[in-house]
């Protein structure tokens, strides 16, 4: 799990507010990497982001 919080180690462990602000930066990120692949190659098509389940 990528987040600030020390020993959170699922998107469930946060609490909601933070929760959704993670996805919002998830959102940015993911923006940021699809305008420069974009930039760089004409046949880039998209970003995959999954959310696995997990023991």
């Amino acid at each position: 799990m990528f987040t600030n919080t020390p020993g959170i180690d699922r998107l469930s462990g946060l609490p909601r507010p933070v929760r959704l602000a993670h996805l919002a930066d998830v959102d940015l990120v993911v923006g940021a990497v699809a305008t420069a692949y974009a930039a760089r190659d004409r046949a880039f098509r998209r970003v995959n982001i999954e959310i696995l389940g997990g023991r």
